[in-house]
């Protein structure tokens, strides 16, 4: 029931790194934690260097501080887009039924949508990330990449070869 909440964060980062830094979408992957979230890897050679401070950077613009209207509304309407679609389903008539009260419509949805980021694993370069195929410590998934298309985990075949694509493109 909460998976809608990563594939939100998964389009709000990927919106505010092509958006903002100029980062191609091909050069970001999405990797299933095996548990309830995911990692972003952002396979962009000039950001494997970022100062920790940079790193907060894109964090604070991805939470809405310090960014431009344009990159606001983009990342509302992203929000929105899945508020609209969690609002057909009956338990999201008793989620928003619930909680919706903080304010404007508008301020209700960044409040429930825009996506909770583990700061610490953003912003230091020493902090480890989920890589694929690796095992979660609690559930005993297998971490896999995420399908572009689907916003689902893909299959640990498919995520074979998803890496084999990639090394062959030499991103």
């Amino acid at each position: 029931k909460c998976w809608i909440f990563a594939e939100v964060a998964m389009e709000v980062l990927e919106y505010v790194m092509v958006e903002i830094y100029g980062i191609h979408e091909d050069k970001i992957v999405h990797v299933f934690s095996g548990n309830k979230g995911c990692h972003t890897w952002i396979l962009e050679e000039k950001l494997f260097d970022l100062k920790d401070s940079a790193r907060k950077t894109i964090i604070d613009n991805v939470m809405l501080k310090n960014t431009s209207k344009s990159v606001q509304d983009g990342i509302y309407n992203i929000c929105k887009k899945h508020y609209d679609i969690l609002k057909t389903k009956d338990y999201a008539l008793r989620f928003c039924a619930t909680f919706f009260h903080a304010g404007s419509l508008r301020e209700d949805i960044l409040h429930y949508f825009l996506p909770k980021f583990d700061e610490d694993v953003t912003k230091s370069s020493t902090h480890l990330t989920k890589i694929p195929f690796s095992m979660h410590p609690t559930t005993g998934k297998i971490a896999t990449i995420i399908d572009k298309k689907t916003k689902k985990p893909m299959s640990f075949e498919e995520s074979v070869q998803y890496l084999r694509n990639l090394s062959v493109k030499k991103l």
